[in-house]
């Protein structure tokens, strides 16, 4: 029986260690912005123009993606988060296929690289609309800023893809699994960050279902590594995924060693 949270510890210096992730870390990066903080508009909406700079709660989001703004230190009404963006040098995320890297502030400035979906980039300087692309410390260029996306919009959506695409594999390779008494093997599944580690977490009632646990492990770990295989390791700098006893409880029965390697409890 392993224990949930020292499992996640091990396994997210494992994968990490691993992995190619620079060593920018986007989720550490907006996590001294959290709570109260000013943001400015990435784009037009109502009462505010584009550059606007506003006042938000980013410890407090909603399920529909809003936050509120402050005026006078009161709540004013809510804006959507994907709409705001950095006013402080930090990370972002790239929400376009290929954004392309400008040397200067405008669509008909000269092109000098680009950067890729997905892609966590240091900006800083917003204005017009428009960041100052940095690494190193040295300016490389310019991005517009309607393609880029503050870590946790990034991730609330990608989360969302992520919970899709495991319920349609439960639902074709997990839900109609049986015990030899016609009970279901797997009683549900979630897809979660807890920190920075993603966690794809199937449940089980039962801890006398090891050997059909064990067996079907292989096909989990394959489909979460396929799944992950063209996410960008800076993003998501470890990802793992488990099965456990009930959703409340600290045992994992199985899962991924690493990314190669899959571990089950011996079965009785």
């Amino acid at each position: 029986m392993i224990g949930r949270s020292r499992t996640w510890i091990a396994l997210a210096l494992s994968l990490v260690a691993c992995g190619t992730a620079r060593d920018t870390n986007e989720t550490a990066a907006l996590a001294p912005s959290l709570g109260l903080t000013e943001m400015v508009l990435l784009w037009r909406t109502d009462g505010f123009d584009r550059g606007d700079t506003v006042i938000v709660n980013l410890a407090e989001i909603s399920d529909a993606g809003t936050v509120s703004y402050y005026e006078n230190g009161d709540p004013a009404g809510t804006l959507q988060l994907e709409t705001l963006g950095r006013t402080d040098p930090g990370i972002m995320i790239v929400n376009a296929n290929r954004l392309m890297v400008r040397r200067c502030r405008s669509t008909g400035c000269s092109e000098v690289g680009y950067v890729v979906h997905g892609q966590a980039v240091e900006v800083r300087d917003p204005a017009g609309g428009w960041y100052r692309l940095m690494s190193g410390g040295e300016p490389l260029g310019y991005l517009y800023g309607q393609y880029l996306r503050l870590p946790v919009v990034y991730h609330r959506n990608q989360l969302a893809v992520f919970g899709d695409r495991t319920a349609d594999y439960f639902e074709r390779e997990l839900e109609g699994l049986r015990l030899g008494d016609g009970r279901p093997v797997f009683s549900g599944h979630e897809v979660l960050m807890r920190d920075d580690l993603l966690s794809f977490e199937f449940y089980t009632p039962h801890r006398q279902a090891l050997p059909e646990i064990c067996s079907a492990t292989p096909g989990i770990a394959h489909f979460v590594k396929r799944l992950m295989s063209t996410e960008p390791s800076e993003v998501f700098p470890a990802f793992f995924a488990g099965v456990y006893h009930g959703t409340n409880d600290d045992v994992m029965l199985a899962g991924m060693a690493d990314e190669e390697n899959i571990f089950c409890e011996t079965p009785p």
